[in-house]
């Protein structure tokens, strides 16, 4: 699963800098104060485009629509030539007006909105208010309950103000807002189920009429945290809005482009770091290989990949794409939960009698092994409990073998893929040229002790299978292979419990159909059964014996079973003597 990218589709500032008024009237009744005049003022909330039907407003329900506009109180400061000349405070802005010194003069006047009242010192200049007024909420709680009961912070900077400047002015919000959207569209074959949603990191206090105010304090949550009805409109589709105080950190990454690489490890400053606000969402993801029940996804805030700025009076959407199927770990950005482990990927045999590979089928029988050498093919089946499983298939051998093997994939349904095996290098010939050694005998060097495992595994790590694949040198391994005083019921005829008897063992790993002659001279007396489970004869002294047979392999193509066809008994003479003769022709 592709982690979260945000995409900038708007951040419209609607008044930066000194902004006078949006419309300019006739005062209303401007009222006599000594040699002055008071002014009625008229104030409102600055809308963004979003909220004026120019874009997409999404939806908010845990802050009543009241608190986006709501003016509930008002302090103003009155400056002329850099000095302050007054400032009141009034609880209910719906009684606001503005006492100006002279009916002539231009002030400049700074507005601060919904936050209580807010004295500054009498000497206090107007360069001097950006770090004069500070505010501060205090804690999470009372942050959302002033939000509730007063409506969000907000401010405003008009220079040339006099009586004659008009009676309504607009107020910028002091918070940003992020519109989180959850695309999940792309996804095929995973579910995401979103639980949670908050800022992080989010600043708890502002200075108002400071130009790009930095937080010196953040909370986690506080009003940007989704309900549960929220997060029900997030998991259907809809655009939901959160809002944070302004907190304007710069470029901490200067020069990265890529949205993967903006993390906490790529900040060098750590008080920045720590004050950087993010937003983190937890989802319940059901994936084709597994469930996390509380995955965390974390994206920090800002314009670009190097920038962190929350600006007041702005907005921005974060468009949380997912587009992968599998979920993978990424450094701070996706922290998994624990998965159950839910789907399963193994290797399987094709079906008996699948004479050629265009008509194999799979069995469902699970392969453990197989050998293969140069100019043969082996075919299995990949089975996937998911069509949405991706995986990958690779190949790992011991350092003192050489795999040369190499495999195509031919995906057949949602279930099944086929995989055709073989080895890319001619073997080398091997001479049988070999005598009867003791009592135990094999021909060495036929094919490789150590097998190539071949897995396949999900590139989320979580389910695989292998399969052992033995790279033969040369085609058949015979075998002699003498067992001492002990009859095996399987070798049939007459009880000859406790005699000895030598029994030759074709193995034929690929399972081929072939034609195999055992002749041999007889030394001394033998006796030994001409054809399997068929009846005993004797040869005396130097008799010669000889028995050609068509070896026809079992019908499934499972490989690496040994197929017994000759068996020897000799109650009289040595075992070894009486096959020193003895060839196989294949």
């Amino acid at each position: 699963m592709n982690r979260p990218t945000l995409k900038s589709i708007a951040a419209a500032a609607l008044l930066a800098g000194l902004v006078s008024c949006v419309e300019k009237e006739p005062p209303v009744n401007p009222q006599p104060d000594g040699d002055g005049v008071r002014v009625p003022i008229t104030l409102y909330c600055a809308p963004l485009d979003t909220e004026t039907g120019d874009a997409d407003p999404g939806t908010r329900t845990t802050h009543p629509s009241s608190a986006l506009t709501r003016v509930s109180n008002v302090n103003y400061y009155l400056f002329r030539d850099g000095a302050l000349v007054g400032q009141e405070y009034f609880p209910d802005a719906g009684s606001f007006a503005v006492t100006l010194p002279s009916a002539t003069q231009k002030y400049t006047l700074l507005l601060l909105a919904n936050v209580g009242k807010v004295e500054v010192p009498s000497g206090t200049r107007l360069s001097e208010m950006g770090a004069a007024v500070h505010v501060d909420y205090g804690s999470r709680s009372n942050y959302f309950s002033t939000i509730q009961s007063n409506g969000f912070p907000m401010a405003n900077t008009m220079a040339n103000f006099s009586a004659s400047s008009g009676s309504t002015f607009y107020l910028d919000r002091l918070v940003h807002t992020l519109y989180v959207k959850m695309n999940t569209e792309e996804l095929q074959y995973t579910k995401m189920t979103f639980t949670g949603v908050q800022v992080k990191q989010a600043p708890r206090d502002i200075h108002p009429f400071s130009p790009g105010s930095k937080a010196t304090v953040v909370m986690d949550g506080d009003a940007a945290n989704l309900s549960s009805d929220d997060i029900a409109l997030l998991n259907a589709g809809e655009t939901v809005p959160l809002y944070l105080l302004e907190n304007m950190r710069g470029d901490l990454i200067p020069g990265n482009a890529s949205w993967k690489n903006k993390i906490p490890s790529r900040i060098s400053s750590t008080s920045e770091r720590s004050l950087a606000s993010y937003i983190e969402m937890t989802a319940k993801v059901q994936t084709p290989t597994a469930t996390y029940e509380n995955n965390i996804y974390r994206a920090y805030l800002g314009k670009d990949a190097s920038n962190f700025d929350v600006e007041r009076a702005t907005y921005f959407v974060l468009n949380n794409n997912f587009t992968n199927d599998m979920v993978r770990d990424e450094d701070w950005r996706v922290d998994p939960d624990d998965p159950e482990v839910t789907g399963g990927l193994a290797f399987v045999y094709p079906e008996s009698g699948t004479n050629t590979i265009s008509s194999m089928t799979p069995s469902g029988n699970v392969a453990k092994s197989f050998h293969l050498m140069y100019g043969f093919k082996q075919s299995l089946f990949i089975r996937q409990s998911s069509p949405g499983i991706q995986y990958t298939v690779t190949a790992s051998a011991s350092p003192s073998v050489r795999p040369h093997l190499s495999w195509s994939t031919t995906r057949m349904n949602d279930t099944y893929t086929r995989i055709d095996f073989w080895v890319n290098r001619k073997v080398k010939a091997s001479d049988y040229d070999d005598t009867f050694d003791g009592y135990s005998y094999t021909i060495e060097d036929t094919y490789f002790n150590d097998p190539v495992t071949i897995t396949v595994q999900s590139t989320d790590g979580l389910v695989s299978a292998s399969v052992d694949c033995h790279v033969l040198y040369q085609r058949f391994q015979v075998m002699f292979k003498y067992y001492g005083y002990k009859y095996y019921d399987d070798l049939g005829g007459a009880p000859y419990a406790g005699q000895q008897y030598l029994r030759m063992m074709m193995w034929n790993p690929l399972k081929l159909k072939f034609d195999v002659t055992v002749s041999g001279k007889v030394t001394s007396y033998i006796e030994w059964l001409n054809s399997w489970m068929g009846s005993w004869k004797n040869e005396t002294l130097d008799q010669s014996f000889s028995y050609s047979t068509t070896v026809v392999p079992d019908t499934d193509l499972q490989g690496g079973a040994k197929i017994d066809r000759v068996a020897s008994y000799a109650p009289y003479t040595s075992i070894e003597d009486a096959c020193l003769g003895a060839n196989i022709y294949l």
